[in-house]
């Protein structure tokens, strides 16, 4: 048995590493900070602007389908055009896809019909769909989801950027705009947040799929559509593969998008479990150093609490816990309202509301109950070998590969319905694979 003087010791070992921890993890939001901070205020201007071939995938009907779709084809697309790609005609965006196009008709743009997924996520599929439909003229792939509202200027700055850096790719990131004032949307809302600080100078960023850009050839010369053979998502098995060939991606703070979200505790809960599982196939080595470091930090502070608790006030190591873990709550505290102080800039700079500093206030302070939810997730993702995605249901194996495709998954709830069409525009032309 330890002796308690042993046992303290070892306690206050672990705080002292926890502390360590959370200050190079503030050392790296600052940094990142600084250099996203540099590139708000610099837009970058390529010598000649580049064909775009800009690849929209959709699936059901988004919250506020139409007016994303509608900040897509607002961008200044001198040279290219912008492809919608479904899985088929009876998917309710395609209303809403129609619709837009009438109203920006001076806009070249295609509706690519995809066909059910078979050996990868529907997504990849709709992806393929569309890269295959391209002109050979087209020279920078542009990727956004249906759900990320752009705001103006988002094309020039990401494309701009792609055009002026040595980076391979350039990428932004979703910026969560809550819809309600549910905790669970909060929570999520925060955690997104922590990764969005940690975005910037640093050569691991990865890319995000809602809004990310390539040229043709570096796409084709690399192979990257090998990348997505029975692949779950888009993104991370690309970043995956460039950072395996020691390429970098440039992160573009003006090219980060609004995203409206509204989430319960099961659909928090979903969203989250689904993100850290892919991340678990394609960055292994990230995931398992966030797993370490969360349960690290939960372990020492409860431990910690814990001990103090069965020590007592009068023990002559009390103070001296006490004053350990305050810093490490502090520290704790002071990262998460960095995060969400980042979070809440962009926010603004978006023209979103911002929801107050009370909210702030409440997550950093709720800190180690937050990094205790934190680690629930990271454990559910470690274990899970199947995924719910837009109605579908994926068998994956360890490495991420689809294993199986199940349409539909029994649970699965019907997808949104678009809004009734007026009555004119129920006479769009027909559609084949291409229209």
């Amino acid at each position: 048995m330890l002796s308690v003087g042993v046992w303290v010791g070892i306690v206050m070992l672990l705080l002292v590493a926890a502390l360590g921890q959370r200050l190079v993890l503030l050392w790296f939001q600052w940094e990142n900070f600084r250099s996203t901070r540099r590139k708000w205020h610099t837009v970058p201007v390529p010598k000649r602007w580049p064909s775009l071939g800009v690849i929209v995938p959709c699936c059901g009907v988004d919250p506020d389908l139409e007016q994303n779709l509608s900040s897509v084809l607002s961008q200044r697309l001198d040279r290219g055009e912008v492809i919608f790609v479904v899985q088929s005609l009876q998917d309710p965006a395609v209303p809403v896809i129609r619709r837009v196009q009438r109203r920006f008709a001076q806009v070249p743009s295609r509706l690519v019909v995809a066909g059910p997924a078979e050996q990868h996520c529907q997504k990849v599929h709709n992806l393929l769909a569309a890269i295959d439909s391209l002109s050979p003229t087209v020279e920078v792939l542009v990727f956004v989801d249906s759900d990320a509202r752009l705001p103006s200027g988002w094309l020039d700055r990401l494309v701009g950027r792609l055009c002026t850096t040595n980076a391979l790719a350039v990428s932004g990131y979703r910026v969560f705009v809550p819809q309600d004032r549910h905790w669970a949307t909060y929570w999520a809302c925060q955690l997104n947040a922590q990764v969005l600080a940690l975005l910037g100078s640093n050569k691991l960023n990865p890319i995000w799929g809602g809004g990310w850009a390539i040229f043709r050839r570096h796409f084709e010369a690399l192979g990257l559509r090998r990348c997505w053979d029975r692949a779950i998502t888009d993104d991370l098995s690309i970043t995956a593969r460039l950072h395996h060939l020691g390429l970098r991606v440039c992160y573009e703070p003006g090219a980060a998008v609004a995203t409206q979200v509204q989430f319960r505790l099961s659909s928090a809960w979903e969203f989250l479990v689904r993100q850290y599982t892919i991340g678990r196939c394609f960055l292994a080595r990230w995931f398992h150093l966030i797993l370490t470091s969360v349960a690290m930090q939960v372990l020492v502070f409860w431990l910690a609490l814990g001990t103090v608790a069965a020590l007592g006030p009068q023990a002559p190591q009390t103070p001296w816990l006490l004053g350990l873990l305050a810093a490490l709550w502090s520290l704790g505290v002071g990262t998460t309202w960095f995060a969400l102080t980042v979070n809440a800039l962009y926010l603004r700079r978006l023209g979103q509301r911002y929801p107050g500093t009370w909210v702030q206030w409440i997550w950093s302070t709720l800190w180690p109950w937050n990094t205790l939810l934190h680690l629930a997730v990271l454990i559910h993702a470690k274990l899970k070998r199947h995924l719910l995605w837009r109605g579908i249901g994926y068998q994956l194996d360890r490495h991420g590969r689809v294993l199986r495709v199940s349409q539909p998954w029994p649970s699965t709830l019907p997808l949104p319905q678009a809004p009734p069409e007026p009555a004119a525009s129920l006479h769009a032309p027909p559609s084949s694979r291409a229209a």
